[in-house]
């Protein structure tokens, strides 16, 4: 009910782990942007796709399905086509568009786009561990339970090669206190949530000022 502690994996167009405790402390890992290493999100999974499709045409990579999926997907004849779709509009969303057919390559048995997705989460659960451990968050011996939010369309456990679920189980071999909470309301509650709390805080320090 708005009250911070935990951590909080957000995985989208972009990525970043950030986590709070009870006493004010916070901490981040990754969010520094596609260029500086957003790995795990839906923008660098699909760009290591999309490198993979021209290693593949190059001769200096394996073969993928990767190739055929993604042509059709974006409506292209050729990889030679891809060097012109990729820099005409350098969008990092219209980049992470690509994810669906990612998943669904790897789904259907593509090692390339399985060893894309295998490394993907384990940057995102480095993430989470990264934080947790600056934190303190599982307790001296790291057993203590705290929250682990998951947020955002790489997480969304709508398919059978779920991301988050392989996240989750990545993260609790190390830290078995860790429990997953997906929201069931938008961000914006949360906010409001939040500045409740902050009013109440106030109103309260005022009323002992008074006292």
């Amino acid at each position: 009910m708005g009250k911070l502690h935990g951590c909080v994996l957000i995985a989208g167009t972009g990525t970043i782990a950030y986590g709070f405790t009870s006493d004010g402390r916070e901490a981040r890992a990754a969010g520094a942007g596609p260029v500086l290493g957003d790995w795990g999100s839906g923008y660098g999974i699909s760009a290591q796709a999309l490198t993979a499709v021209v290693r593949a045409y190059d001769g200096r990579g394996p073969e993928t399905v990767l190739t055929n999926n993604i042509l059709d997907f974006l409506g292209l004849a050729s990889p030679d086509e891809l060097i012109g779709w990729t820099y005409e509009d350098q969008s990092w969303a219209r980049i992470a568009d690509i994810l669906p057919v990612v998943v669904e390559s790897a789904e259907a048995g593509d090692e390339v786009a399985n060893k894309i997705l295998h490394n993907s989460v384990g940057e995102l659960a480095s993430s989470v561990k990264a934080v947790v451990q600056r934190l303190a968050l599982s307790g001296e011996d790291g057993k203590d339970l705290f929250p682990l939010v998951m947020v955002g369309k790489v997480l969304e456990a709508n398919q059978r090669w779920d991301i988050g679920k392989e996240v989750i189980s990545c993260v609790t071999k190390t830290y078995p206190g860790a429990y997953p909470i997906h929201p069931e309301v938008e961000p914006a509650v949360g906010a409001a949530l939040l500045a409740w709390n902050a009013i109440a805080s106030e109103l309260d320090g005022d009323l002992r000022a008074a006292a």
